[in-house]
């Protein structure tokens, strides 16, 4: 057997390309591939529904006659069949206006490689788009999409072969550029879990710097009720039974006095609740991710010695019983109470005592911040949590992976400004090209 040139590898190696791939380099210069990604989200949006239909049928032990009496399913019943029938709709006009595309380029006297890019362009985004004779129910419309698919195959190889030496040698570039969709690796690459947590962490970072500075109290919550915590969390079976509710782990707000509670977030709502995932964004996941995995690093990493000085100065002092004064008021975070009320009479410590509540919190606050070793124990809770954050990154090797993507989206970004210079070129001897390669004009 005779060596493949290069132009034959090139024509193997992109055969066995997929299409999908293909789709996201390519461009319809027509509606069609609007129209075919419309189609696929209400098919989409037409299964999301029956989901909910059929997780109310499970759920009321309802038979479906007895199901579409009820007004909630009565309404997505009807959002499903408006749905598919748009979809429908859709489907039998784009398939046919697809057809009838396919046999003017066939039919057109434009060159076999323009024909072929076209050809090309328009099977990548039915491909794409999960185009099949599955989506429609009539026989006509099943035909005409599987005439597609055979024209496709018949016709394609046709054109190759009547390439000229100049069309194989054009194909090969262009076969190059389409041959990694650079954005959408690019896409991946900028949103995948790892980058997303890198992001989380340093923004929890900065949480912490600014509790530091403005409420260290919070701060302070990691630690308490420390020496009971630390054998919890020492269990092997910790990572699985774990408390799922917050309160069997908290400690009570009505055991705190006025300017403890002010700060009445704990650091579990600042850096689990507050920053979730997003995508994993539920307050079960960051709750999970508090308590097994930030909570025993941060127990860890901390001096028991330097607690044992917290709970001396700071926590004995925290049983006070202030639950009239408390309750008496709601707060915000950095906080400044609300104005005072007991039984809806506003302003009742003014005149019982010649001082309202959020003066009393404003001297507490300040001669708190006036304390030195205050502000020092705040430091060292900032340094330890710090502490924490860094020796899970290390251990998932965060910074590494991170900056490994980094070099992975310049390198995609540099072949995007080629590829662009490439098509530019092309485009002032071969204008169609311009048309197919929009995202590269």
């Amino acid at each position: 057997m005779s060596k493949l040139t290069t132009y034959q590898q090139k024509t193997i190696f992109r055969q066995d390309l997929t299409n999908v791939m293909l789709a996201g380099s390519l461009y319809m210069s027509c509606k069609m591939n609007q129209n075919l990604t419309q189609i696929n989200s209400l098919m989409n949006q037409s299964v999301r529904i029956q989901a909910s239909i059929d997780a109310g049928i499970k759920q009321l032990n309802l038979q479906m006659a007895e199901l579409i009496k009820i007004a909630k399913f009565q309404t997505l019943l009807m959002q499903k069949k408006q749905v598919e029938e748009k979809a429908n709709k859709m489907m039998r006009e784009t398939f046919f206006y697809l057809h009838e595309e396919i046999e003017e380029v066939i039919e057109s006297e434009i060159k076999p490689i323009e024909k072929y890019f076209h050809l090309l362009t328009i099977k990548s985004s039915m491909l794409k788009n999960d185009v099949s004779t599955e989506m429609v129910e009539s026989f006509a419309d099943k035909k005409m999409i599987k005439d597609c698919y055979k024209t496709f195959s018949s016709e394609m190889p046709k054109l190759e072969k009547k390439f000229s030496k100049d069309d194989k040698k054009l194909a090969e570039k262009l076969f190059d550029i389409i041959a990694v969709d650079e954005e959408s690796e690019i896409h991946k690459l900028s949103n995948s879990q790892m980058r997303l947590f890198h992001k989380i962490m340093n923004a929890r970072k900065k949480t912490v710097e600014l509790f530091c500075k403005t409420d260290p109290c919070v701060l302070f919550t990691a630690f308490w009720s420390y020496d009971y915590r630390k054998d919890q969390v020492k269990d092997k079976n910790w990572k699985v039974d774990y408390p799922l509710n917050e309160r069997y782990w908290m400690t009570s707000r009505w055991t705190l006095d006025s300017f403890q509670d002010s700060m009445d977030i704990t650091l579990y709502d600042a850096l689990g609740k507050n920053l979730g995932t997003k995508t994993k964004g539920d307050e079960a996941y960051a709750w999970k991710w508090y308590l097994t995995e930030f909570i025993p690093r941060l127990y860890k990493v901390t001096d028991s010695a330097f607690v044992k000085k917290l709970q001396k100065k700071y926590f004995k002092n925290w049983q006070k019983q202030m639950a009239f004064f408390n309750g008496s008021y709601s707060s915000v975070v950095g906080g400044h109470p609300s104005e005072d009320f007991i039984s809806e009479h506003k302003g009742f410590f003014k005149k019982a005592f010649g001082m309202t509540e959020l003066d009393k919190f404003k001297r507490k606050k300040l001669n708190f911040f006036k304390d030195k070793e205050n502000i020092e124990f705040a430091n060292k809770c900032k340094n330890y949590i710090l502490k924490a954050f860094e020796l899970e990154e290390k251990e998932l090797d965060l910074k590494a992976k991170v900056l490994k993507d980094d070099k992975k989206i310049k390198e995609l970004k540099d072949n995007i400004n080629k590829e662009k210079k490439i098509i530019k070129d092309l485009c002032k001897k071969h204008t169609w090209i311009k048309s197919l390669f929009q995202n590269r004009v």
